[in-house]
């Protein structure tokens, strides 16, 4: 009795077996649905772009700023933020999958950025110039451009290195380490919900392609009986 090794076609593009590998081809249409991923989008569609605004608006200051570190790590955000987008809109598990471990990882450095403006431990932002990778004094932007902030410039100032002032900064309503601190608490927030977003459609998107293989192996076992009784 001939083995027949077919070939099936769907299953979100993927390939199965099936019946395909003889003349008399059928061509199998499984739609995929995703009620439940659509309606948590339509329920939740400022999610992503509030990710990519809150990102944007970060960036600007920090570039204001030159802080080189946090411009780095913005992008890299960024690009995850757009990663996790795509893998939503094209039903990619992987893609929200890696958007799911960045956001562990963006977790962790706005935490340091929390710690090295509150100087927690020996971090202390006169000594540590982490946030220009050491390659100048400037600060947060925030320092001369917070609300209320008045800048005064020292003149003649014998403290100041080449291409650089002394300034005094008083009256400002809130401290320019206190407002970084804010920036990055909101950041985090925004990323545990994202993280929970990540899981909840990489989980919906991977039980659907296993029922979708399952789905075509069922099929697959009985038309290939079928035509093995048909030859036979």
């Amino acid at each position: 009795m001939p083995v027949l090794h077919l070939v099936i076609k769907g299953c979100s593009g993927a390939e199965q077996e099936g019946p395909e590998a003889l003349g008399w081809i059928q061509t199998w249409e499984l739609p995929i649905h995703h009620d439940a991923t659509k309606g948590f989008l339509k329920s939740n569609p400022q999610k992503p772009l509030l990710n990519v605004v809150a990102a944007l608006e970060r960036q600007i200051f920090d570039f204001l700023g030159y802080q080189w570190a946090p411009i780095l790590a913005n992008f890299l955000h960024i690009m995850a933020v757009i990663l996790g987008i795509f893998g939503t809109i094209q039903y990619r598990s992987k893609y929200l999958m890696m958007y799911a471990v960045w956001l562990v990882l963006w977790v962790g450095w706005n935490a340091f950025i929390i710690c090295f403006y509150l100087e927690v431990g020996r971090l202390s932002q006169d000594r540590d110039f982490i946030m220009t990778f050491n390659t100048s004094l400037h600060r947060s932007w925030w320092m001369e451009n917070g609300p209320g902030c008045l800048v005064t410039p020292v003149m003649n100032s014998n403290l100041a290195p080449e291409d650089h002032h002394v300034i005094t900064v008083s009256g400002c309503l809130l401290d320019y380490q206190y407002i970084e601190v804010v920036s990055s608490a909101m950041q985090i927030f925004l990323a545990l919900f994202g993280f929970v977003y990540a899981c909840y459609v990489s989980k919906v998107f991977l039980e659907e392609e296993d029922s979708c293989k399952c789905f075509c192996y069922q099929s697959t076992t009985g038309r290939t009986a079928a035509l093995q009784n048909g030859l036979s």
